[in-house]
């Protein structure tokens, strides 16, 4: 938790003084990076005031995801990514949310031939027990 305006100021008036960090850090229980951060900020801006954290949007529009999926089902991660602004692992944070798995289904199954297959699967343990077994 952020210290308040009205420590930091006290802090930085009992530095003016003429005590040093070690002192004010040990008397008002801070630390001495802290005081430095302090002093750094009073002396670039002026204020020693709580500056209000740059929040960019952390998350993506699920809509606008899966219409890109659509419209580019073949794109790379890395593409996904740029697109939307993001990184690798944003894009990846947002499939799982999404339930959405980037590996494609494998369709080698549906064009088998059975008939090929059992013939191929005679054939080697034929062969199998012929060397092996003698």
């Amino acid at each position: 938790m952020a210290h308040s305006e009205q420590l930091r100021k006290i802090v930085l008036t009992y530095l003016a003084k003429g005590n040093t960090q070690q002192e004010a850090a040990n008397t008002y229980s801070v630390s001495i990076s802290s005081i430095k951060r302090w002093k750094k900020s009073q002396r670039e801006s002026g204020t020693v005031a709580i500056q209000a954290r740059q929040c960019t949007p952390y998350k993506i529009d699920t809509n606008k995801l899966q219409a890109y999926i659509k419209s580019h089902p073949d794109a790379y991660l890395q593409e996904i990514a740029a697109h939307f602004g993001v990184t690798d692992s944003g894009i990846c944070k947002a499939f799982k949310t999404l339930k959405y798995h980037a590996k494609k289904k494998s369709t080698l199954y549906l064009e088998r031939d059975e008939a090929k297959r059992c013939e191929f699967f005679i054939a080697w343990a034929d062969a199998r027990a012929y060397y092996c077994y003698g």
